[in-house]
């Protein structure tokens, strides 16, 4: 008995594995994976397996368990090995929270017959980079996409017609989502999806939630549907880059804050048939120009245009009863407003801190406007009149002649209107909203607020008892001029020293642009006042002194016209008057160089000794190299003249000498022999004291140089990263130091010239300077994971830390071996053209400046040929055989991605008797053995999973012969 039972026993265990066995994977053994159970609903015929390579395989009928944060799936221990998913036919949903937080998923295959996607079943996959859903699917729920943050774009089946809550939520790379069969758009479906530019939303779509779009920062237009009836709560709030919009005929709601902080909107139509706007449905909108309330609206929101700063322009269309509380609050540019004769009430507040409306036009009588309940808050409204429907026509818009711009104001001009009691005068700059400046009863305005260097245009409306006319929109437009402050600048003689007789001139330069200026010179001798001047425009005054002294001028200026005397005043330079020259004839009694001889880049100065003449002694000096003029100079007092040598040779020197009479003499110095220098000017090196440095270190360059003439002076120029951070002057220091304040490679430049002019210049060496952290690739990323033959992958790098600049070196690898490396540079980036099927990488080599390197190694990214998997044909190379014969199997497969693998099942009269691993070979052989039908089932499969199987022909084994 006993036996008996030990028998089922061991035939029970048998069954359950041979059933364990069969729900594997074809081709797949237990001991190639890591995990396995049951998934389906309420215990049914589903079951998971997780192979070793991050395979998770779904296989049975029937739909799966859902799952949740505190019933986890039972692959959740091992969610971050799951690469690929692949669901077998059969299975008819994906349960909640399936797959949630698997965030090295890659890649999904979903078979046709899936109809359901639970909720948060992908959320937080954040590798997954795009997924096809089947047609099959009709439902797809809450936060099911949520933070897949790679998913750039994807299809979803017309059969959905609800796009749940918080779909795609978090999504901020995906860039277009199609959603044909839409109806309602679910709450913040596609909130923070930044990468959102254009939706197209179809035609079913009545309802959009709240906050849907809400924070889609880039997103540039929609069009809406003829059908949509309803806007959520905040449903646009934050889309900052809407321009325009054109909402549907057949919408009725407008929720709260559904557009506010839609900063970029300029214009928006609002249909009738809208009956609520929110509170706060466009605050903050602050470029919307101009707006029409519908006469259908029964519910306008508090605040609901409130903050629209630009906003110019409103019309409230008959039917609307009441505005509600601060609906425009803070509409600064708000300058026209129409009323309609259907309004009752004008809540608080409701155009508060409005200070320039300067035209209502109400479309009743003045009688019926004094019966509308107006609550405090709302002074701006009477405060340029309102202009009843039964009052006299509006005044006529004036014409506008000019605007002229003069230092420190801009004059504004325009013709009379008709009974016109004053005028308004409007101002803006660009194409900005119209704000009321000044009133005048005049017909000229001057504006001395305006800024110098800003364009400005300005329009006037007229105003009688009735309220304010309409203006000219375009206006007329002047640039302001900035004063110049009326100032004198300088006061200059035209000489320091003079005799008595000689001529002294003082000059004037003064500033101010309000007018002409005229200048008056006041003269003084030892300080002493001894003549006052006039103004006249002249800026010049002369005068020959006749007594020895000191003299000077103080200049007052004004503007022509002016009734203040001495507006501004400068004292200028004094002159020193010295006795004539004693009687004598004038003669010249030397020109004597400072040295007989001189090197190039020295200076040799030459001085003249003369005697005699009457008045001032004047001195011209002509200098000569070999004979040859090189350099003359004009008539001054200077007895002393100096050059500069740049050239071996003689020099000498001859001086010219006029006293006040105009007697006149000449003399030639003796020569000053110049040689050549003995060796050429270079710049032999420039050293840092260290090659790699960190934040806050001090380096040192020293410049080495030879030859040259004279003293050699040195200037340093400091490159981080190739630009210049500091640079100092010429002198005669050879080092220079700079303190590291930020990281970078640095350099520096010398340029050194010698007394004679000559030059050279000479870079150093790099010193890489780090923050002091330890250099780490911290990612290598492909910019796809799946490729055709023809595509180009690109892999970016990402490190941190080492000193000075980062170079990088990229080595392509195809199945393990390297097939293409860059050499080092700065791009972090490397690009290569996929040329054959098979798996792609890149291995990365990072090294800073000080040598130091680090590597790492990209994932894999699969190349195939474009054509789907297939199997052409299974051949045997003879279709007959005896037993004791070796017959081979050969398969021809094409498609797919990267390297194909091929695994056999050998049948002998339908049953298997042997079967092989995957592997890369083509072929297959078997000896058989026995007689009988053999054929062999092949399995291929491609780098990505995608597998086929296909059957051989029959070959017919005899037995072998006796």
């Amino acid at each position: 008995m006993k036996t008996q039972m030990r028998s089922k026993k061991i035939l029970s265990l048998c069954l359950s594995l041979v059933l364990i066995l069969a729900l594997l994977p074809v081709g797949a053994s237990a001991a190639n994976y890591v995990g396995s159970g049951d998934c389906g609903l309420y215990g049914g015929n589903l079951r998971w397996s997780l192979s070793s390579d991050g395979f998770l395989y779904i296989q049975g009928d029937g739909p799966m368990a859902d799952y949740s944060d505190t019933y986890r799936a039972p692959w959740d221990n091992l969610r971050s090995t799951v690469l690929n998913v692949q669901f077998s036919e059969g299975v008819t949903s994906i349960g909640a929270s399936a797959f949630r937080d698997c965030d090295n998923l890659m890649y999904v295959s979903m078979p046709y017959g899936i109809t359901g996607i639970g909720s948060y079943a992908f959320a937080g996959c954040t590798l997954l980079p795009d997924i096809s859903i089947p047609d099959s699917v009709s439902s797809i729920g809450s936060y099911a996409f949520k933070d897949c943050i790679r998913l750039s774009s994807l299809s979803i089946p017309s059969r959905v017609s609800v796009i749940s809550e918080g779909m795609f939520s978090g999504c901020y790379q995906l860039g277009y989502v199609g959603i044909p069969g839409a109806v309602v758009i679910g709450s913040e479906a596609f909130k923070g999806c930044t990468g959102l530019s254009y939706q197209m939303l179809p035609s079913t779509l009545t309802a959009i939630g709240n906050g849907a779009f809400r924070g889609c920062t880039n997103l540039t237009s929609i069009d809406f549907p003829a059908g949509l009836k309803e806007l959520g709560d905040y449903a646009f709030s934050g889309c900052n880059k809407l321009v325009s919009l054109t909402l549907p005929a057949g919408l009725t709601t407008i929720g709260e804050y559904a557009f506010s902080a839609c900063t970029a909107l300029t214009s928006v139509t609002i249909p009738n048939g809208v009956t609520a706007i929110g509170s706060y449905a466009f605050y903050g909108c602050i470029r919307l120009a101009s707006l029409t309330l519908p006469g259908t609206l029964r519910n306008l929101g508090s605040y609901a245009f409130s903050d629209c700063t630009g906003l110019s322009a409103a019309v409230v269309s008959e039917g609307v009863t009441f505005i509600s509380e601060s609906a425009f609050n803070g509409c600064v540019s708000l300058l026209k407003l129409d009323l309609p004769k259907s309004l009752v009430l004008v809540a608080v507040n409701a155009f508060a801190n409005c200070p320039n409306i300067a035209a209502v036009n109400y479309g009743g009588t003045r009688a019926e406007w004094e019966a509308i309940s107006i609550a405090s808050g709302n002074a701006a409204l009477t405060y340029g009149g309102i202009h009843a429907d039964d009052d006299p026509e509006l005044p006529k818009v004036p014409a506008m002649l000019e605007a002229k711009a003069t230092p420190g104001k801009v004059t504004v001009t325009w013709t009379a209107a008709a009974d016109a009691q004053k005028y308004q005068i409007l101002r803006r700059t660009g194409n900005g909203a119209w704000q009321r400046v000044s009133e005048s009863k005049k017909l000229i305005f001057e504006d001395f607020t305006a800024v110098g260097g800003v364009t400005y245009s300005y329009t006037v409306q007229a105003y009688t008892l009735y309220g304010w006319g309409d203006y000219d929109p375009v206006g007329v437009q002047a640039t302001a001029v900035a004063v110049v402050p009326l100032s004198v600048i300088s006061v200059t003689p035209d000489k320091t020293g003079a005799g008595v007789g000689d001529t002294i001139t003082w000059t004037a330069a003064a500033q101010g642009n309000q007018g002409t200026i005229e200048y008056n010179f006041w003269l003084y001798q030892n300080g002493s006042n001894i003549k006052t001047g006039a103004y006249t425009t002249a800026n010049t005054f002369s005068y020959t002194p006749t007594a020895i002294g000191t003299y000077s001028v103080k200049v007052y200026i004004r503007y022509q016209g002016s009734t203040d005397g001495m507006l501004q005043s400068k004292e200028g330079g004094s002159v020193l008057v010295t006795a004539a020259s004693p009687a004598g004839p004038l003669s010249l009694t030397g020109v004597t160089p400072d040295k007989t001889t001189a090197s190039i880049g020295d200076t040799v100065t030459w001085t003249a000794a003369a005697t005699g003449g009457s008045g001032t002694l004047q001195f011209c000096f002509y200098i000569y190299k070999d004979g040859a003029v090189v350099q003359k100079g004009g008539y001054g007092a200077a007895k002393t003249v100096s050059y500069k040598i740049t050239e071996a040779g003689t020099y000498t020197a001859k001086v010219f000498v006029k006293d006040g009479s105009g007697a006149a003499a000449n003399k030639m110095s003796a020569g000053v022999a110049v040689n050549a220098p003995a060796a050429p000017l270079a710049v032999t090196g420039i050293t840092p004291n260290k090659t790699a440095a960190l934040v806050g270190d001090t380096v040192t360059w020293t410049a080495a140089a030879t030859g040259g003439s004279g003293t050699l002076r040195y200037c340093f120029y400091v490159y981080r990263d190739g630009t210049v951070v500091q640079k100092s002057g010429y002198g005669t220091a050879k080092t220079f130091s700079y303190k590291i304040t930020e990281a970078g490679s640095y350099s520096v430049k010398v340029f050194v010239k010698d007394g004679s002019g000559a030059s050279g210049t000479k870079q150093s060496a790099v010193t890489a300077a780090g923050t002091g952290e330890p250099l780490s690739v911290t990612g290598v990323t492909a910019d796809k994971t799946t490729a055709l033959v023809g595509d180009t992958v690109t892999w970016t790098a990402a490190a941190k830390g080492g000193s000075g600049t980062l170079r990088y070196c990229f080595y392509v690898c195809r199945n393990g071996a390297v097939v293409q490396k860059s050499g080092y540079g700065t791009a972090k980036t490397f690009s290569y053209k996929i040329t054959e099927a098979g798996s792609y990488s890149v291995k990365v080599f990072v090294k800073d400046a000080s040598g130091k390197a680090v590597t790492k190694l990209s994932g894999v990214t699969a190349a195939g040929t474009g054509a789907a998997l297939a199997i052409a044909r299974v051949a045997a190379d003879k279709t007959s055989a005896g037993a004791g014969d070796t017959v081979t199997w050969t398969v021809t497969a094409s498609g797919g991605y990267g390297q194909l693998k091929y695994c056999y099942y050998v049948y002998k009269d339908g049953t298997n008797i042997k079967k092989s691993g995957y592997g890369t070979a083509a072929t297959f052989s078997c000896k058989v053995t026995e007689a009988g039908t053999y054929t062999v089932k092949v399995f291929v499969k491609d780098a990505v999973g995608t597998a086929v199987t296909q059957m051989s022909g029959k070959l017919t084994v005899t037995a072998m012969a006796r």
